[in-house]
């Protein structure tokens, strides 16, 4: 597929001795061939009447729409491909059309395999883990405390507030046990 353009976006600036050849069109398709990380590489050559608008691109929606133009495709500040049918359709629903899954929208995961970045990342997973018990712990203590409250005024639990305050104690056992290992 090839498509008139006035403009070269950063994708395309590779394929300028290309669109020489081709009279001032870029060729998609050697955008698809190409191997890429970026989702906007591998989302556009599958889409038709694709047109660049200022940072992203119009397209027609690959669900049939009969009015032209009503995909919009930008790219994200993290490399994701953003998606928007003017027509209604539900991201996953353009992408299948398409062959695609939402995962596509999303650039593949740099990662470092040498013996210094696999420990970073599981120091990251375990700083993870631990502020997300604490913000558990820190809702299960207000439950708690709700509770001892009501105690405290001489009321009596209602049998949904016990059942919670249960929920609460056996969370917080959970979070104890996680955090000591």
């Amino acid at each position: 597929m090839t498509i008139p353009q006035t403009r070269q976006s950063p994708h395309e600036a590779g394929l300028v001795s290309n669109r020489k050849r081709l009279g001032g069109r870029i060729d998609y398709a050697v955008l698809a061939s190409q191997p890429s990380s970026r989702p906007l590489d591998r989302l556009l050559p599958l889409l038709a009447n694709v047109r660049q608008y200022g940072k992203g691109y119009r397209c027609d929606c690959p669900n049939g729409h009969t009015s032209r133009g009503t995909l919009s495709i930008t790219e994200g500040d993290d490399g994701r491909a953003l998606l928007t049918c003017f027509a209604g359709c539900a991201a996953a629903d353009v992408l299948a059309a398409i062959g695609l899954t939402l995962a596509d929208l999303f650039p593949a995961p740099v990662r470092d395999q040498s013996p210094l970045g696999r420990a970073q990342r599981r120091e990251a997973m375990q700083a993870a883990n631990v502020a997300a018990a604490v913000a558990v712990l820190a809702r299960e203590v207000d439950v708690v405390s709700a509770a001892a409250g009501t105690l405290a005024h001489g009321d009596v639990l209602a049998d949904a507030d016990r059942d919670r305050l249960a929920l609460a104690d056996k969370r917080i056992h959970d979070i104890k046990a996680v955090l000591h290992g």
